[in-house]
């Protein structure tokens, strides 16, 4: 056999094979895109069907036969309606809330137990943490921390003034 008839044969088994590897690939991918489209029919009728039921819920027919079993609605009249300029204007400042504590009963009829005792009623207001651009933030020079005032964070000023309101 002569090494010309040898390179030959080798060549087209390799090409042999190329083309067996490569008609699988596209057999695969034709199997794939056949589920793919199998996958997209079955969404579409899902939407389909959503569109459907979403006709049916929002029917204002329907929508008015439910308010008027559950909500017991009625439809609006012309006395409903006033002026804005009829609307009563708020006060400068809203009254301060008034906190009462009513007295606790007393039980007389069980000697053995405490009686209630009245306390006063205390409010504590809790005061929110500051932003985070708000805090200071120090930078490391050397081993230690830079201290004093000394920050990267910028106060409420500068950011306004970034920002272009005066």
């Amino acid at each position: 056999m002569r090494k010309s008839t040898f390179l030959w044969l080798v060549l087209a088994a390799f090409c042999g094979t190329a083309l067996f590897h490569t008609s699988q690939k596209v057999h695969d991918e034709r199997n794939r895109l056949a589920a793919l489209n199998t996958s997209i029919a079955h969404e579409k009728e899902s939407i389909r069907v959503l569109n459907a039921e979403w006709s049916y819920l929002n029917n204002p027919q329907r929508l008015e036969t439910l308010a008027k079993t559950y909500l017991h609605m009625e439809p609006l009249t012309g006395t409903q309606f006033i002026k804005v300029e009829d609307i009563p204007l708020r006060s400068a400042a809203p009254p301060a809330p008034t906190i009462t504590a009513e007295k606790p009963a007393v039980i007389k009829e069980h000697p053995h137990r405490l009686a209630a005792v009245e306390r006063p009623v205390t409010i504590r207001i809790h005061k929110p943490a500051a932003p985070v651009y708000f805090k200071k933030r120090h930078r490391r020079k050397g081993n230690g921390l830079e201290g004093g005032g000394t920050t990267t964070a910028r106060n409420f000023g500068d950011v306004i003034k970034s920002l272009g309101v005066e």
